[in-house]
């Protein structure tokens, strides 16, 4: 960005994206791509594939109220117990549901602070006899940047506000366009807005 920002490079802007279904891509492009961002029509005939093997309906973008509690580890970052919680249980029912189906369903729980992060990776380690948990990854946005799963679940930890490691455009858009079927947003509505 600074090189463009200095004026001596030239860019273009791809418009055409081929991770996301629509509705997942809808609100980033209108953020951040003037709304230019376009759905090739096989992507979303895969999606409505995937749709199609779900016993459930689920939209696909769900922002979930969960206020929790905000703790600190010894670093001095943030986790949310209740988000991983429940952000670890969506995960088993998701891949639960699909491995069958999908052998190589992916899954990802994006959380912006390294506490968080360990904090839901340890409770998956205690879900490990479930089919298809090591499907499921820990994530935090730095280290999901670059990288696609068939479903996320991204975890806001604060309750309060969301603090330095998620004000900045570059560091939403990364965190929620990892997935290319299903998008769970966990935190408090209220601090999101």
């Amino acid at each position: 960005q600074r090189l463009l920002d200095c004026g001596h490079f030239r860019h273009v802007m791809l418009q055409e994206q081929y991770r996301m279904a629509p509705h997942i891509v809808s609100w980033p492009s209108r953020q951040w791509y003037e709304g230019k961002i376009r759905t090739p029509e096989s992507v979303v005939k895969r999606h409505m594939m995937f749709n199609s093997f779900l016993r459930c309906s689920l939209p696909d973008v769900l922002a979930l109220d969960v206020y929790g509690k905000e703790l600190r580890d010894s670093s001095q970052s943030y986790y949310n117990p209740a988000q991983a919680e429940l952000a670890v249980g969506l995960a088993v029912c998701v891949v639960t549901q699909l491995i069958a189906v999908i052998p190589d369903v992916s899954c990802a729980i994006v959380a912006p602070y390294s506490a968080q992060q360990k904090h839901v990776k340890a409770l998956l380690a205690k879900e490990s006899k479930v089919p298809g948990i090591e499907n499921v990854v820990s994530c935090t946005i730095d280290t999901v940047q670059g990288k696609e799963y068939d479903f996320e679940i991204f975890t806001t930890v604060r309750t309060s506000n969301l603090g330095a490691f998620v004000d900045t455009e570059g560091r939403i858009c990364v965190a929620i366009t990892r997935a290319r079927h299903k998008l769970v947003i966990l935190g408090r509505v209220e601090t999101m807005q």
